[in-house]
């Protein structure tokens, strides 16, 4: 039985870990991203709620040598903690600047097809799983 490609748009964390885990099964598959990589995001320096077993799961532990675990966040202004407090369960902490290029890279290595600065035409995106979080 021959599997058809999946279309993907939106390269973040969710995109490419989907991306990653359709290679894992040998399903071909493409991921158009409007920007490149690598780049920063200002949003998501930590993954709360995501654990190792699932990491193992999409083939993503390379991605995320080096990470931390956190079981506290802190809210600051002016250089100066306003608010602390504990996390319900640790979270895994590493720079979206590396993590996002290492899935990049890795979906790549795979044989999955990373298409940059490409925004796909409305008419496509019917055709697609729509990763890009907006």
């Amino acid at each position: 039985m021959r599997t058809k490609p999946v279309t993907i748009i939106g390269g973040g964390l969710a995109g490419l870990g989907l991306a990653n885990g359709l290679r894992l099964a040998n399903i071909p598959v493409t991921v158009h991203e409007a920007g490149s990589y690598p780049r920063h995001r200002v949003c998501g320096e930590f993954m709360a709620g995501l654990n190792y077993d699932l990491v193992a799961k999409l083939g993503l532990k390379p991605c995320f040598e080096g990470a931390l675990l956190h079981r506290s966040v802190a809210w600051i202004r002016q250089g100066r903690p306003v608010r602390t407090f504990q996390l319900p369960e640790p979270a895994l902490g590493i720079s979206r600047y590396a993590l996002d290029e290492r899935m990049a890279r890795l979906l790549v290595e795979r044989g999955g097809q990373l298409k940059e600065n490409s925004a796909q035409p409305d008419a496509a995106k019917a055709r697609a799983v729509n990763a890009c979080g907006r």
